[in-house]
């Protein structure tokens, strides 16, 4: 078997294939002199791997998707070169095999004249922009690993054998010198077995850094000889850091970690003990976010020359500097702050007061925060109303949800009932030709539907001249607030944190890591997409079927701009409920229970 000498450039050429049409040649590297031994052939042995990536389905955007550690895709095409045992030249030849539906690799009953290999999987299109691969001495390993992390391991661990470190120490130099290039520190040898958690935010953080899909739209992604990536990774191999070595690499780099991290915020809005309670799965999977969004702190804080947070730095605060142009629902305003050795990335607070008051109708305790807009100050419940108004009331763990008689407190005589149906048996006669059956059946629905009319405030018995004296279902000094009262907070968030994007809305939110910028502390829930299942249908983490819906609170009644057609006109008409979430704050008026939010008098 032949063995050519193995140039940075080479390897380059070899490990960017399927991203780049050429690279320039930085010279020969030196060979690992103490790596002179004579190695007797590894007959008829057989190599078992598998490839390790990262599935989190619409990770960025509201649909949420389980990040799960999978293997390699069917079809893709693994490699086997070998490497000299004294100079670490590449063999001119390979050994390929291509990836069946298990997702595992296999090199069967192969000779090999050196015990050193370099093994590199190329995955179907559209993840084919660059490789994995993974170096490896065949005798320390009955299987073996390919990922994200051993594929930025082999790029430096080549370089430093040829430069003369041996085979050990280039390994070991590599792992610590990669995971340290972002930030990492402190990660076991055996992070993949002992802590599987840890290990798929790891993986996860790094993938989604550096994506291998040919049409991602990341700035760190182009395929090209001059793009980010590859002057990434030939940094990486080179001198074992990227940072400060090119100002657009840099600024790329921390767009790219700013753009995943604003995409966790929507997720995090909805508290954690809901994802518990949907399945140890999706308990699970909060757990790997919270971890992916630590290292992603830790990249930021690499990229800022922040320093390693320890003891030393307890407390220290450093600002993540966002130009205004790109603040939106991805770049949020940020601040680093080392807590217990870790970084952890906190969203900036708007200036506010933490207080709390009792409910004096049955001892409850809220929290509440007070916020000086212009010159007046709003005092608002930091929590849902948890009061049990009887009748036309269901409560949860995140409070309760009222009828529109208990919210605004008014008897029926003050509404107008309009039924869908002129009866019961109308509405039988009407879907009993019809196929499909509606949901739940044709009784079921025709029950509901009779017993659940669409229910509007009659406007010529109620005064809506003043909306500011509804104190409905709200404990006596507090009252629901009006339309106004909840624009005015939203334009005081838009100039505290200088965007003017729908996504402001996510600083009204309990953020949970990212913290609670206002103290208003609004918790989202989530919906699921209805695919014709039950109602007690849990989707898998890795479906995608659920997103992250907002929340709905009640208004006192009045008038307020009201969008349709899309969103692109808006009329004034009656409203009770303002939406809130990720896309914006809307009013409209709906008969559904509500929860409600009080705010003092």
């Amino acid at each position: 078997m032949n063995f050519n000498k193995i140039t940075l450039a080479t390897l380059m050429a070899l490990l960017f294939a399927a991203c780049s049409e050429e690279n320039d040649s930085l010279g020969a590297l030196g060979g690992a002199e103490e790596e002179t031994g004579v190695y007797a052939k590894l007959e008829n042995i057989t190599i078992l791997g598998k490839a390790c990536m990262t599935n989190a389905s619409a990770q960025n955007s509201s649909n949420l998707g389980r990040i799960v550690v999978t293997g390699l895709e069917k079809g893709s095409v693994v490699s086997l070169y070998q490497l000299d045992p004294k100079t670490f030249a590449m063999s001119d030849s390979s050994i390929t095999e291509v990836v069946g539906d298990d997702g595992v690799f296999a090199f069967q009953n192969v000779t090999l004249e050196s015990p050193y290999v370099l093994i590199y999987a190329v995955r179907p299109a559209p993840e084919n922009g660059y490789p994995y691969s993974t170096l490896v001495d065949v005798r320390d390993t009955d299987e073996i690993n390919i990922d994200i992390l051993t594929h930025l391991e082999a790029l430096r661990a080549l370089y430093l054998v040829q430069s003369g470190k041996t085979f050990a120490q280039a390994k070991k130099l590599a792992r610590d010198q990669v995971l340290a290039a972002f930030g990492m520190y402190g990660i076991a040898d055996d992070i993949r077995v002992a802590d599987t958690l840890e290990y798929t935010a790891i993986i996860s953080a790094l993938a989604d850094i550096l994506p291998t899909n040919v049409i991602s739209l990341s700035p760190i992604s182009v395929s090209s000889k001059s793009s980010s990536i590859n002057k990434l990774f030939s940094a990486l191999a080179e001198r074992g850091a990227f940072l400060n070595v090119d100002p657009v690499l840099d600024e790329r780099f921390i767009d790219v970690v700013l753009g995943l991290t604003g995409g966790l915020r929507g997720y995090f809005s909805v508290p954690a003990v809901a994802y518990q309670k949907l399945s140890d799965g999706w308990a699970q999977d909060y757990q790997i976010r919270l971890r992916t969004l630590k290292f992603y702190s830790e990249m930021l804080a690499a990229a800022l020359d922040a320093g390693r947070c320890d003891s030393k730095h307890e407390g220290k605060i450093v600002e993540v500097p966002v130009a205004p142009e790109k603040r939106d629902y991805y770049m949020a305003t940020y601040n680093l702050v080392c807590r217990s050795e870790n970084w952890n990335l906190v969203n900036k607070e708007a200036e506010h007061l933490v207080g709390s008051m009792v409910d004096d109708r049955d001892g409850q305790v809220y929290k509440t925060a007070t916020i000086n807009i212009d010159g007046e100050s709003q005092t608002w419940m930091a929590e849902n109303l948890r009061y049990d108004g009887g009748e036309g009331t269901s409560c949860d763990d995140d409070g309760c949800h009222y009828n529109s008689f208990v919210t605004v407190g008014l008897d029926s005589s003050y509404f107008i009932f309009d039924y869908a149906y002129e009866s019961y048996e109308a509405c039988v006669d009407f879907w009993r030709d019809n196929v499909p059956e509606p949901y739940g059946g044709t009784v079921a629905f025709c029950t509901d539907a009779m017993a659940n009319p669409w229910v509007e405030l009659d406007t010529t018995k109620v005064d809506l001249s003043d909306t500011v004296k509804y104190q409905g279902v709200c404990p006596a000094g507090w009252r629901l607030p009006n339309p106004r009262d909840w624009k005015k907070l939203l334009s005081f968030v838009k100039a505290e944190f200088g965007t003017d994007n729908n996504s402001s809305t996510l600083y009204l939110y309990d953020l949970a890591p990212f913290g609670n910028p206002t103290g208003v502390g609004l918790t989202a829930r989530y919906s699921i997409m209805w695919l014709g299942h039950t109602p007690d249908f849990v989707p898998d983490p890795s479906s995608g079927l659920l997103s992250v819906y907002g929340t709905d609170l009640a208004t006192a009644p009045g008038y307020a701009d009201v969008y349709y057609n899309n969103g692109y006109a808006v009329r004034e008409d009656l409203v009770n409920v303002v939406r809130i979430g990720s896309w914006g704050m809307a009013f409209s008026y709906e008969e559904s229970q509500k929860r409600v939010r009080c705010i003092k008098e």
